[in-house]
């Protein structure tokens, strides 16, 4: 998802394509939004396409009142009250990043190695050689 809108920027690009790059919440205080301008949705495709590594690009944060767990579409939806996004259009991307939950994978047993005699004898045959060795090169 982004916001369409042409929008002027300080240094006198316009941008046309704006997304959240991420929501951070300041627990009890408040949430921001950064948000990534682009010249154009054609240049984001291409950014993300490896086509132009990196595009003309502004950033810019918006705060808002505190709200937990603050969704991309509840943050999309208060940008479009700000003067900047006012009268802004949805965008969408085919390339557009859906969260998905990753499970998190239990923790494997580690199974140690059981030990015999043998396993004995083998670990001093190993010692023994690698002395040999270092003695040959001495």
């Amino acid at each position: 998802m982004a916001l369409k809108k042409a929008i002027r920027q300080i240094d006198g690009v316009t941008t046309t394509y704006h997304r959240i790059l991420f929501i951070m919440t300041t627990t009890n205080s408040h949430n921001s939004i950064a948000v990534l301008s682009y010249v154009d949705e054609q240049a984001r495709e291409d950014e993300l396409n490896h086509i132009i590594e990196l595009p003309y690009q502004k950033s810019t944060t918006y705060e808002t009142e505190y709200k937990e767990n603050m969704t991309i579409e509840e943050a999309y939806e208060y940008l479009k009250t700000t003067p900047d996004f006012e009268g802004a259009e949805d965008a969408t991307s085919e390339h557009e990043i859906i969260e998905e939950v990753i499970p998190v994978p239990e923790e494997e047993e580690i199974v140690e190695p059981e030990i015999t005699e043998n396993s004995e004898n083998v670990e001093e045959e190993i010692i023994e050689d690698e002395i040999e060795e270092t003695e040959e090169v001495i």
